[in-house]
């Protein structure tokens, strides 16, 4: 099985794919595409992934650690997109989508 999530950016216009696929027990294969510079970036530095990084806190993790030195937008939602595709590839989760809503 293979877990995809689509990221609509807001403002920036730069949609994102994060697709995520268990090769074992513990690790996952990443694709990720984006026609965003830093998120291209991104995608070259995560490969592959171990399921250790979801039960680090975002100071420690793998995943925002690659995300700061590829100078992605604090905001950015691709790093936890990553995380949430993993969580749910691994079994950890199920999938549900997660929204940000403006309120006026």
């Amino acid at each position: 099985m293979t877990t995809s999530i689509r990221i609509n950016p807001g403002i920036s216009g730069f949609a994102a794919t994060v697709s995520a696929e268990k090769v074992d027990k513990r690790r996952v294969s990443l694709h990720i595409t984006s026609d965003c510079l830093q998120v291209k970036k991104l995608a070259e530095q995560l490969g592959e992934i171990d399921m250790t990084a979801l039960f680090k806190p975002p100071a420690s993790s793998p995943v925002y650690a690659a995300a700061a030195a590829c100078l992605l937008h604090p905001p950015c939602a691709v790093p936890l997109a990553i995380i949430k595709a993993v969580e749910c590839e691994m079994g950890l989760a199920l999938p549900k989508n997660v929204t940000l809503e403006f309120e006026k």
